[in-house]
């Protein structure tokens, strides 16, 4: 992971995300037109409707916007915790990743000027399957014209 000198001393306050609410694998395809969710946890210390949603960054790029310009997020509790959530969206093709980066940082800040900071990692615990730059398996299924990496003995 990459940390910038100015950041090596900067204070923020670590929140919880979750790239792709509901897969447990987190991968990510680099070159889809679509976007990626990833969830703000709140909790007791932040909620969710005091970050700033035009301050958020992952992994480098800026919130997805819709054709009217306007953001592209939504409060929920994804987690089921009673702790609303912030859902934000990021467009895949956009994102600062490479096919063997293993963790993906979130950043921003809240409406009263606090930075934040979340990380995310491949859940998995393979270095060459975060965020994978092709997908190669697709409900059991080799993808014509797709490698399928050795440790997917499923998708052979």
């Amino acid at each position: 992971m990459r940390v910038a000198a100015n950041e090596a001393f900067t204070l923020f306050l670590p929140v919880n995300i979750d790239v792709k609410p509901g897969d447990p694998n987190n991968t990510i395809n680099l070159k889809s037109k679509a976007d990626v969710t990833v969830a703000i946890l709140g909790s007791a210390v932040l909620g969710a409707a005091n970050i700033d949603p035009a301050s958020v960054t992952f992994a480098g790029t800026s919130v997805a916007t819709r054709g009217n310009g306007s953001l592209r997020f939504s409060p929920s509790d994804v987690n089921r915790d009673g702790f609303i959530d912030l859902l934000v969206d990021f467009r895949a093709r956009d994102l600062q990743l490479a096919a063997t980066d293993t963790q993906a940082v979130l950043k921003g800040t809240t409406f009263a000027g606090q930075r934040i900071r979340g990380v995310d990692t491949d859940k998995r615990g393979r270095s060459d399957s975060w965020p994978m730059a092709r997908v190669a398996c697709l409900q059991g299924r080799a993808i014509a014209s797709r490698t399928v990496p050795k440790w997917q003995p499923e998708c052979r």
